[in-house]
Parts: structure tokens; C-alpha cells; sequence
């Protein structure tokens, strides 16, 4: 099945796919993006051939991914594709933490085992007063339950 971009949201003539975390690198210059939200019980899921002009993407950033309009997309699960744009968000590191979000994301998916299944980021938040990230994980599993996974606040 395929589906035409430009029904997406269309910026500076171009056409937003996805957003969310980068869950996964590949050696062939792909990564895994999956938003932390569901639309009908699903988290989108993406790989997204990156274009040679994007900026250095790591495991844990937020970026958003854009084609041309007219891009047709395949629609299985997680889709692939060639984006023509990718923006990584800007980087959040609260007041008193050493690490970013995106680094405190990055050490959380390091540590969590998703198997076969594809990792979601559904939250990630600073706790001040104990120096550590809290990052809340779950999987694309049906019946995967979220865990919680602490991260202390050192470089």
C-alpha cells in the first residue's frame, strides 16, 4: 500500500512524515524513528534513509523527518523510506543536569532490551533533587507494559 505525502503537513515545500526518537542507527546510514505517540493504538515507526546533507544524528535525538510533496510512502510496518529533510529538535538540558535529554535517552536505550521489537521513548524527565533521568520505555509488543529506567546525571 502507498500513500502520497501530500496529505502530510506541508513546510517551506516540504511535507512532515514523522517525529519522535531515534531508537535505532544501522550501518547503511538509517535510522529507526518512532513518536512517543499512539494514533489507533500504534506508534509510528519509521526508517529513514538519512540524506547526506542532514547533521550528525544519534541514538536518543528528537528529530522530525520530511519528504517532497508527492513522495509516495509505503505504508508497512515500520515504514521505509528516503527522507529529504531531517530537523533535530533542539536539545533540552534543564537547569542543574549535565546530561541532555537526548544523551539520557541514548544511555536508556542502551540498557534496555527490546529483543525483536522496536523500543518507544514515551517520556523522559529530570529529576533534580536525586541527579538522575527517569526515561519511560516500552515496546511495540500489544502487551508490553512501560518500565521506567533511571539514569544517573554523570558524563
Amino acid at each position: 500500500m502507498k500513500s502520497s505525502a501530500g496529505n502530510q503537513k506541508a513546510e517551506d515545500n516540504f511535507v512532515l512524515i514523522t517525529s519522535g526518537y531515534v531508537v535505532d542507527v544501522n550501518d547503511s546510514n538509517q535510522i529507526l524513528v518512532v513518536s512517543p505517540e499512539q494514533q489507533n493504538s500504534v506508534h509510528d515507526a519509521s526508517w529513514v534513509s538519512v540524506p547526506a546533507d542532514s547533521p550528525q544524528i544519534t541514538l536518543g535525538m528528537q528529530v522530525k523527518v520530511s519528504v517532497k510533496p508527492g513522495t509516495g510512502i509505503e505504508d508497512p510496518y515500520p515504514r521505509n523510506f528516503q527522507a529529504d529533510r531531517i530537523e533535530v529538535e533542539p536539545e533540552v538540558k534543564p537547569e542543574g543536569a549535565r546530561l541532555s535529554r537526548d544523551q539520557a535517552v541514548n544511555k536508556a536505550l542502551e540498557q534496555f532490551e527490546a529483543g525483536e521489537s522496536i523500543p518507544i521513548v514515551l517520556k523522559a524527565d529530570y529529576d533534580q533533587g536525586h541527579e538522575k533521568w527517569k526515561i519511560k520505555l516500552k515496546t511495540d509488543q500489544s502487551k508490553s507494559q512501560p518500565v521506567w529506567r533511571e539514569v544517573a546525571d554523570v558524563i
